[in-house]
């Protein structure tokens, strides 16, 4: 499995293309391309997702009509699932409100809610990634823009007089365009949610 140094290398093998073809110096310290590294990983959601549960988790009366709820600590608009813990089917019904899921029939007193959540680049060096190895493209893309933008944006770019300024402006455009067009043709329909 891959790792965040296999990632940083292939973008730092990017990078060192970039160079040779005149655009300026991309040498950048492993922190700096660990962060691009994140921030390409980040630009995959919503489009690209894992999917997740809470297992096992108590449901707690309230009200007056035989309800329970759940308190969640992830995104309320992310749930997609709710099914009984013991028996694995879906539970109808359910809503969420800030922090909770509601509606859950008395007779299940533990469920397993699904929700999506982005992927994220794991924190160290040795820690194998947990997206599927066709993402690897896309997110060295997108971490390639982030650090050619962030190199342009802090003023150390060529002299427009010489033209390489503008060059660099339409490179970023049109790997811009080709980092959208591989994640749309790559993108997941979100889930239908189940109530």
């Amino acid at each position: 499995m891959a790792t965040r140094a296999d990632y940083r290398q292939s973008l730092r093998d990017r990078l060192a293309g970039i160079e040779e073809s005149g655009y300026g110096n991309f040498d950048f310290l492993d922190t700096e391309m660990n962060t691009y590294l994140e921030l390409g990983v980040a630009k995959l959601f919503p489009a690209l997702y894992a999917r997740a549960s809470l297992t096992s988790q108590t449901a707690s009366a309230y009200g007056t009509n035989s309800l329970r709820s759940v308190s969640v600590s992830v995104d309320e608009s992310h749930i997609f699932a709710v099914e009984d813990s013991t028996e694995l089917s879906l539970i109808r019904g359910w809503q969420t409100r800030p922090g909770k899921v509601v509606g859950i029939p008395d007779e299940n007193a533990t469920v397993n809610i699904h929700y999506i959540t982005a992927y994220a680049m794991p924190s160290d060096d040795v820690t194998a990634v947990t997206w599927p190895v066709v993402f690897k493209p896309l997110i060295v893309l997108g971490s390639l823009i982030e650090a050619i933008a962030s190199r342009n944006d802090k003023g150390v770019r060529p002299d427009p007089g010489t033209g390489e300024g503008r060059g660099m402006s339409l490179m970023l455009q049109t790997l811009q365009g080709s980092y959208d067009r591989l994640k749309s043709e790559m993108g997941l329909s979100m889930p239908v949610v189940l109530v």
